[in-house]
């Protein structure tokens, strides 16, 4: 049997103590590398809700601004109703002075063909103490003038038809324009109604928000 030395002895409890040593740093590092893997998949984390924060803000920017665009485009709207209710006013005004100018017309040539036949009444008197060519050629410039005013009463007649058409298109303009404009209205107040709605929640949830981060910032020790 052969005998351990005490040098053999003392050489064993030295690769043992250096064995353990290697065991106790590799514990060590294999501690230190799961919390640094901690650490990074925390601020990992801590970025992915930083990341979750900003696209939510970005969010409510984007419906702020598209509110904003449908506001503005309600307000264009109501402006080019506003215009047409104006120009329609005009419209209307303006047939309708166009109809009493007709109407004037239509009486003055009335008075002219009361006048007119009274002259006539007089020439064929005068007929029975001329000459057949002088009453023949009065005769036909009566014609004439009378044809000339028959056409100019057909006329007066169509400017009436078309003053008549312009006044109820202009009419209808009227009673149909300030119902949209209504419309629009209430379409904008429910608009505002809903951005308040809005920006009570995003102040709301900017709050929560913040407190998450100064949490955020207390645990990574940067507050």
């Amino acid at each position: 049997m052969e005998t351990v030395t005490h040098e053999q002895i003392i050489d064993a409890h030295r690769r043992f103590m250096e064995a353990q040593w290697q065991a106790n740093l590799e514990n060590i590092r294999t501690e230190e590398k799961t919390q640094k893997i901690a650490s990074q998949k925390q601020q990992l984390q801590a970025y992915q809700d930083r990341l979750r924060i900003m696209n939510d803000l970005i969010r409510g920017q984007n419906e702020k601004l598209r509110h904003a665009y449908k506001r503005i485009e309600l307000q264009e709207q109501i402006s080019t109703i506003k215009e047409g209710l104006k120009k329609a006013k005009e419209l209307a005004s303006r047939a309708e002075q166009r109809v009493y100018r007709v109407y004037d017309d239509l009486e003055n040539m009335s008075a002219e063909r009361w006048q007119s036949g009274i002259e006539q009444f007089e020439n064929n008197s005068v007929f029975e103490e001329t000459g057949d060519d002088e009453v023949e050629d009065s005769t036909a410039t009566r014609r004439l003038t009378q044809q000339e005013k028959a056409s100019h009463a057909n006329y007066l007649l169509h400017e009436i038809e078309m003053a008549n058409t312009r006044l109820r298109i202009a009419t209808d303009k009227c009673v149909s324009l300030p119902k949209r404009k209504q419309e629009l209205l209430k379409e904008i107040d429910n608009l505002n109604k809903k951005k308040a709605a809005l920006k009570a929640r995003q102040a709301s949830t900017d709050k929560n928000q913040t407190t998450s981060l100064k949490l955020c910032f207390v645990e990574f020790g940067a507050i």
